[in-house]
């Protein structure tokens, strides 16, 4: 990826010790080409591909869905900054 197509980098943000299928943290590489909200929450795509129970509304969906609008049963009041200070 080029530098001008880069829009966020860092270690993956999930809770985990290892990223999934992995030892260790990632080093993520968000293109500008990616949503905003998978650009915020700074995850490596296997983790947030992942399917759990979600700690806000105790439902299975993708760990990268946690607070969204559109899949969790308790969304954040502040989409934007993925937070409940609305």
């Amino acid at each position: 990826m080029r530098v001008d197509e880069l829009q966020r980098e860092g270690y993956c943000q999930c809770e985990r010790a290892n990223c999934v299928g992995k030892k260790g943290k990632v080093y993520c590489y968000f293109g500008r080409d990616l949503a905003p909200w998978v650009v915020g929450t700074g995850l490596y795509k296997e983790c947030y591909d992942e399917v759990m129970v979600c700690p806000r509304c105790d439902r299975e969906h993708k760990r990268g869905h946690i607070g969204s609008s559109w899949a969790c049963g308790r969304p954040y009041a502040s989409q934007a900054t993925r937070t409940d200070q609305g």
